[in-house]
């Protein structure tokens, strides 16, 4: 039987050898199985936990609940602690793919090799389906990563890189100091709004994690 741990280990280091010969392509195609491999073991224990809840609530009533109440329950979080919440998890789950990087403050993290990343956030909301909204201060980094969180819980994470983002600099939305981005996201369809060009697709970018080396 395949063991997670072993599994994972098997990929970081294919991924490993795939980046010493600077083979792009192949750290991507890894990166992305990676990726599967964790949802799956995410899945696997998230319905082992509903079954051993489900086990547990056999005993009925008579099962007295002596804990406090957490005063946190149910409470929303502010947009900010949200986009910092988010960041933290898809940094957790980048790392597990080989791809770990630092917090440097705000949304900058830095890479192994000293790249600096900015990572924005936003999550879907009911009144504008499938549209989101994100901002960064107005600093070029190696890449920004734009985390478009789904009603459904789907996160869809372009990796802009460097070349990109040099091509239409001069043509992003500003306000106040802040980069302004506008995407549509549908099913795998991922696309980003260039004032005075329209859009133009970046589903090529969405788990491209080739540049976060």
């Amino acid at each position: 039987m395949i063991s997670p741990d072993s599994l994972h280990q098997e990929i970081l280091s294919k991924i490993g050898k795939a980046a010493a010969k600077n083979d792009v392509a192949e750290v991507v195609r890894l990166a992305e199985l990676a990726k599967k491999a964790n949802a799956v073991v995410q899945d696997a224990a998230a319905s082992l936990g509903q079954i051993k809840a489900q086990i547990e609530s056999s005993a009925g009533d008579k099962a007295v609940n002596h804990s406090s109440p957490n005063p946190l329950a149910g409470k929303q979080l502010s947009p900010k602690a949200s986009g910092k919440d988010a960041r933290k998890q898809w940094c957790n789950e980048l790392a597990k793919s080989g791809f770990p990087l630092t917090y440097s403050g705000g949304p900058y993290f830095s890479t192994n090799s000293g790249k600096t990343i900015a990572i924005a956030y936003a999550a879907e909301k009911p009144e504008r389906p499938g549209k989101f909204f994100l901002g960064l201060p107005d600093k070029l980094a190696s890449a920004f990563v734009l985390l478009c969180k789904s009603a459904n819980g789907k996160v869809a994470d372009p990796v802009l890189p460097d070349h990109l983002l040099k091509k239409y600099w001069g043509s992003l939305s500003r306000s106040e100091g802040q980069l302004k981005f506008n995407l549509r996201v549908s099913n795998q369809n991922v696309q980003l709004h260039i004032p005075g060009q329209g859009w133009i697709g970046i589903s090529e970018f969405v788990s491209n994690y080739a540049p976060l080396q």
